[in-house]
């Protein structure tokens, strides 16, 4: 396939390149699906805008899991079944407001911040 290249400044041919990558979160390898385009002159990678899929997310999904921590709709359906807000759950875990909403949208907790 052609496509422009910033690195080459160019269209240039490009490849498919599909694999398993690792990656290390906290000290542990956790493998990801990787999808991108390589410049087949400078050998830039690229990867491919796909809305769908975040590899940081499923990285962390896959971390929380193997450490039994909740997800993030987890953390947010346990605030709203107590019925508080975010700055009344943080205040009760002794949290920031601003650090619980990061957890809410994907941020990757601690494991203190998970036991609490």
């Amino acid at each position: 396939m052609n496509a422009f290249c910033p690195n080459c400044e160019k269209d240039t041919e490009q490849k498919f390149v599909d694999k398993v990558e690792e990656i290390n979160i906290r000290g542990e390898m956790i493998p990801i699906h990787m999808e991108y385009y390589q410049c087949e002159e400078c050998g830039e990678d690229f990867e491919i805008p796909r809305p769908d899929y975040d590899p940081l997310d499923a990285v962390y999904r896959e971390f929380r899991s193997r450490k039994g921590m909740a997800q993030p709709e987890e953390i947010k359906k346990f605030r709203k079944e107590l019925r508080l807000t975010q700055k009344e759950l943080s205040e009760i875990l002794g949290i920031g407001i601003a650090t619980l909403n990061r957890y809410e949208n994907g941020a990757l907790q601690s494991e203190a911040h998970d036991q609490a």
